[in-house]
């Protein structure tokens, strides 16, 4: 009679290699192997025929089944800079166009027309002052 076969050195099948590519995809995504590691390991992944060339490929990987779960860390309040500068670039934008043509109204009958642009300029004004003022958030929370 033959003797039994050890356990790294019986053949793998695909099915296996796709489960320790996913266990590597799974490190990766965790931030404990670098792009360039995980695509070397895949490959020897791929390139391996025994449970041993396997075990060597994650030797250094906490055992997902024995990895107790991290607690999640809330993340930060975010402050709504970016809505509020967005907002304010818009509203920045639109009243120095109504100003420019005002101005190049003014210049081209020679006297200053009606100061129309501060019907654009002041309730949005108001608004954008109230939003910083009371730091509000947009709806989607950003």
């Amino acid at each position: 009679m033959s003797e039994p076969v050890p356990y790294e050195r019986m053949r793998i099948s695909d099915a296996d290699r796709e489960a320790v590519a996913g266990r590597l995809r799974h490190a990766q995504g965790e931030g404990r192997l670098t792009l360039g590691e995980f695509d070397e390991r895949v490959r020897l992944v791929w390139a391996s025929r025994t449970y041993g060339e396997l075990a060597a490929v994650t030797a250094d990987l906490p055992d997902l089944a024995t990895q107790s779960p991290v607690p999640a860390v809330p993340a930060p309040a975010r402050r709504p800079r970016r809505f509020f500068r967005a907002v304010l670039g818009v509203y920045l934008f639109a009243v120095l166009i109504n100003l420019v043509i005002w101005g190049l109204v003014s210049v081209t009958e020679l006297e200053p027309a009606y100061p129309w642009f501060l019907w654009v300029a002041g309730p949005p004004g108001v608004v954008v002052l109230t939003l910083h003022l009371l730091g509000r958030t947009p709806p989607d929370g950003r």
